[in-house]
Order: C-alpha cells, then structure tokens, then sequence
C-alpha cells in the first residue's frame, strides 16, 4: 500500500468520517484530467464560442431548452441556432441530460456558447410537483 493511502485508512480523518473529502477530491481531479484532456480544435471552439457570444445576463424571459449531445454537427449548429433564438426573445439557453454523468469537457464546450445544463436524471426533485 502507498503511503498516503495506508495513512489515510489509519487517521480519524478517513474517507469514512467525511464523505465529502472523497468528492472534493474527486472533483478537483476531474477538473484536472478535464484540462487535461482538450484537444486544441475543441479548445479553440471554446474560445471562439466565447469571443462571439459574451455571457448574457441571466434572464427570466423565455428558455430555449437543448440536449446536451456529443455530435460536432449538433454543436455547432445548436450553437447558432440557441444563441439567435435567446437574442432574439431575450431568453436564456438550458440543457438537458438523461444518460448518466455528462462528459465534463462536452459540458465546458457547451456552456461556452451560453447553455447552462440545468436539468439531470440526478436533479428529479426540482421539478416534481407538489
């Protein structure tokens, strides 16, 4: 065993007694492998997608409501498309994802053009009915 793992296991602060370590740390490595991990085109996206749609207030008109795919096609043309579409009714743009943990460069590159993913098979709670 490694050292800082067998240490770990044997300190009274382990895993154990604080769950969110674990996610803490498993954030900031996910972070890290994600900044890892972009190829220079989909950075590039990124930039570009920054430098043609600066962030939008967040607005209470109407929401254009998208899917969080991995198609390049779909990106950029979703892109264009949501990016008029909040322009042109002063909306905001939304993203839904249903299939498990969306992948976290797809949703930096989403998010570069203004699409905040907002609605997860994890997140039922938010919008069931009283």
């Amino acid at each position: 065993m490694a050292f800082g793992i067998s240490r770990m296991a044997d300190s009274s602060h382990s895993v154990g007694n604080s769950p969110g370590l674990l996610r803490k740390f498993s954030r900031k490595v996910t972070n890290w492998r994600t900044k890892q991990n972009i190829k220079a085109g989909t950075h590039a996206f990124i930039e570009h997608n920054q430098r043609k749609w600066p962030q939008r207030k967040v607005s209470t008109g109407p929401v254009i409501m998208m899917g969080l795919f991995p198609s390049p096609v779909s990106i950029l043309y979703s892109s264009y498309l949501t990016n008029f579409l909040a322009d042109k009714f002063e909306g905001r743009i939304e993203c839904f994802h249903f299939a498990g943990t969306p992948n976290p460069i797809l949703k930096k590159v989403y998010e570069s053009f203004g699409a905040r993913l907002t609605l997860t098979m994890d997140d039922p709670a938010l919008y069931a009915k009283d």
